[in-house]
């Protein structure tokens, strides 16, 4: 499959996980319609997020009209990782842009390359290592609330970072669903 063909797919396959075809009713529909309004983003107008790890860029969430899923980019640093973890209430897919790195899902560990995709069912422990290249991933989420967690464990570019003990990583990542192993 081309790398634009697998990148619509998997943007396909999300869609679908959130329920998107399913009709708003009554006032749903009415904070839809003056809500949400497609857009083009270009790179420099996403919210970007630093950590430890690397950089997040979120793309599409409720605070941008996106009621349904949220999707944004991950940038992780040489010899980093995103401990293993599942999200409680949210199915997740990951588009390899650039890069490498070692995906898991549940018990299996593999090498990722660009254009490989990745799709997380709610519940599914996953992660990402980093060996001495970067990974820039394209993530999408369903329903939204991960784009939540980044903004309260990470800063804006040019703010120191956090330092946030594990235990507040834990609490933080409780409140909106996510497991850490």
């Amino acid at each position: 499959m081309q790398r634009a063909s697998r990148l619509k797919y998997l943007l396909a396959v999300a869609v679908l996980a959130a329920g998107c075809g399913s009709q708003p009713s009554g006032r749903e529909s009415e904070v839809q319609s003056s809500v949400a309004r497609g857009y083009v983003l270009p790179p420099d107008d996403a919210e970007t997020l630093v950590g430890g790890n690397g950089v997040v860029t979120i793309i599409a969430s409720p605070s941008t009209g996106s009621e349904i899923f949220a999707m944004g980019t991950q940038k992780l640093y040489p010899n980093s990782s995103i401990p293993v973890h599942r999200h409680e209430h949210a199915d997740e897919a990951f588009f390899v842009h650039q890069g490498g790195g070692v995906g898991i899902v549940g018990d299996r560990h593999t090498v990722l390359s660009p254009g490989d995709a990745v799709y997380v069912p709610r519940g599914v422990w996953h992660g990402f290592e980093t060996g001495t290249e970067e990974l820039n991933v394209v993530w999408f989420i369903a329903p939204p609330g991960l784009e939540q967690f980044f903004r309260e464990t990470r800063v804006e570019p040019g703010t120191p970072l956090r330092n946030l003990t594990p235990e507040q990583m834990e609490q933080i990542g409780l409140r909106h669903g996510i497991r850490n192993r």
